[in-house]
């Protein structure tokens, strides 16, 4: 059997998942707070509350990481990415299709 990973790698880890955690609440919340209940307005119910729901849970994982509780703070860690992963996707490859969206410059010669 493997020796588990040194206590330093498994905490500076938990603190980078941590931060990262914060930062993708903080982003919820403000889309909370500066558009109401429903800040995605031309996505559909589910998702506005999935993402909006990501306020309270992407703060929950990172607490847990912060805590100690590594187990549980990456079980709900990984819950998130994969969730989040396959709602962005449907946003993005099934409801674009849909509805017209704007499209943003991705190339150089775009932004002029």
């Amino acid at each position: 059997m493997d020796a588990p990973p040194p206590r330093w790698a498994v905490i500076s880890a938990c603190g980078i998942a941590a931060v990262l955690l914060s930062v993708g609440a903080s982003a919820h919340a403000t889309d909370l707070l500066r558009h109401g209940l429903h800040p995605y307005d031309w996505a559909p119910g589910r998702l506005t509350l999935y993402w909006s729901s990501l306020a309270l849970f992407d703060t929950l994982a990172a607490v847990l990481l912060i805590q100690g509780e590594e187990r549980r703070g990456i079980d709900l860690a990984c819950a998130i990415t994969t969730t989040d992963l396959a709602a962005n996707w449907y946003a993005v490859y099934s409801i674009e299709l849909l509805i017209e969206m704007p499209s943003y410059p991705t190339a150089p010669h775009q932004l002029r």
